[in-house]
């Protein structure tokens, strides 16, 4: 059981957040991180099976992601043309560093690889993969898998580290601000924030398109979705617009 116990400090009592401005291209990947995790009876090297399976793909695709980023921002009329003509021309590879953590104490066993790349305008765009357990048998005494008994999910971490590197790779290439999962976790923030946000995002995913609805609909708030590039809202890139309402807090009294 975890016991959470929040205080709404003094700092933020009758304030209101400021607007997401995020409207603009993110430029050039700079740096791509990550985490490899295994826990249980996952064998340690597993983690470094995604490791290298990640790293092979990014190395050979990350030149083609950064390219059709650029196609996609010049498509959509985000951004200066030379500019973005520059940026096409002086594509490098990126440092990638990805650290691993494993741990036999864990009480059940899984993992997983999350990556994370970082663009010149500080901006964090995010791929992932989680590891998919064979469901274990009562009689076999070696999982289908490879694995022998009391080490499970052997030969599993390359699929794992070449998912998450699909992952980046199709958040990096439509060229948006923000990956499609933290869209719609900023939706809420721009509709209780003061003033305008602008939000370059990629295909909009149903979970952001339900998040703006009911942002709409719940505070009453102006948003505006513009198709940027004219492929439609699920698949090239959009610019998100939300006059927000203002929302503060204030400390109540006690009773």
């Amino acid at each position: 059981m975890l016991n959470v116990r929040v205080d709404r400090s003094s700092l933020i009592q009758g304030k209101t957040l400021k607007p997401v401005l995020l409207g603009g291209y993110r430029r050039r990947v700079v740096s791509i991180g990550g985490i490899a995790c295994v826990g249980g009876k996952v064998n340690s090297g597993e983690a470094e099976h995604m490791v290298s399976a990640a790293k092979a793909i990014l190395r050979k695709r990350i030149h083609a992601a950064e390219r059709a980023a650029v196609a996609a921002a010049a498509a959509a009329g985000v951004g200066e043309k030379a500019e973005l003509q520059g940026l096409a021309a002086s594509v490098e590879l990126p440092p990638i560093e990805v650290r691993v953590d494993a741990d036999s104490r864990t009480f059940s066993s899984g993992g997983g690889l999350t990556l994370w790349a970082v663009t010149e305008t500080g901006a964090r765009i995010g791929g992932s993969a989680l590891l998919d357990l064979p469901r274990p048998t009562t009689n076999a005494k070696r999982h289908r898998a490879g694995g022998s008994e009391g080490c499970i999910g052997a030969g599993l971490g390359k699929a794992v580290g070449e998912a998450a590197a699909e992952d980046l790779l199709k958040q990096l290439s439509h060229g948006g601000a923000v990956d499609e999962h933290c869209t719609d976790q900023l939706v809420v923030f721009m509709a209780l924030a003061e003033g305008r946000s602008e939000l370059l995002t990629g295909p909009l995913s149903m979970h952001t398109q339900t998040a703006l609805h009911f942002a709409s609909e719940l505070a009453n708030c102006k948003i505006k979705i513009v198709d940027l590039d004219g492929t439609g809202l699920a698949t090239g890139l959009n610019m998100i617009t939300c006059d927000g309402i203002g929302h503060t807090t204030s400390r109540r009294s006690p009773n």
